[in-house]
């Protein structure tokens, strides 16, 4: 492993832009990603490298205040993970998944609080190790958001 002094001396850094993305599937040796970058940001010394060179790359989304921008999946999945968070405190929800497990045989869960057993049982029915991983995670969203619905139309039909 590389100190992060010369780790640093070796990284590359430069701002790009997306200049065509070609899929190279007759071959099968990937995606084809072209980058467009202005003569005065190549780097000095990334040109010398043969074509085979291989690079570990890390891209981010720049905006017009020049930040990264977040991706919109992960903005997402942090408020998915808050509305989580609060239906877990909600007693319907609490009694929503306390049958969801019955009917889906889960086990006893002893938890401290109805929040911790429910929380238990979110991230049984999402099966994941920590609801953080809605943040980036697209298919745990959908899952979540289906199970979400469907709390949302048993409650619905009940208040009416």
């Amino acid at each position: 492993m590389l100190d992060e002094e010369t780790l640093r001396e070796a990284i590359f850094t430069f701002e790009g832009q997306l200049h065509s993305v070609t899929n190279n599937m007759k071959a099968q040796t990937g995606v084809l990603i072209k980058i467009l970058i202005h003569p005065n940001d190549v780097p000095e010394g990334l040109l010398t490298h043969t074509t085979a060179t291989r690079f570990r790359v890390a891209m981010a989304e720049i905006g017009d205040d020049e930040q990264p921008v977040v991706p919109s999946h992960i903005e997402a999945g942090k408020g998915l993970i808050a509305n989580a968070s609060k239906l877990c405190r909600d007693d319907r929800f609490q009694t929503f998944m306390a049958t969801w497990a019955t009917n889906n045989k889960l086990g006893p869960v002893i938890e401290d609080t109805l929040e911790d057993q429910t929380r238990a049982y979110v991230r049984a029915a999402l099966n994941v190790e920590s609801l953080s991983e809605l943040k980036e995670n697209k298919s745990v969203q959908r899952t979540f958001r289906a199970l979400r619905d469907e709390f949302e139309m048993t409650t619905n039909g009940e208040s009416q």
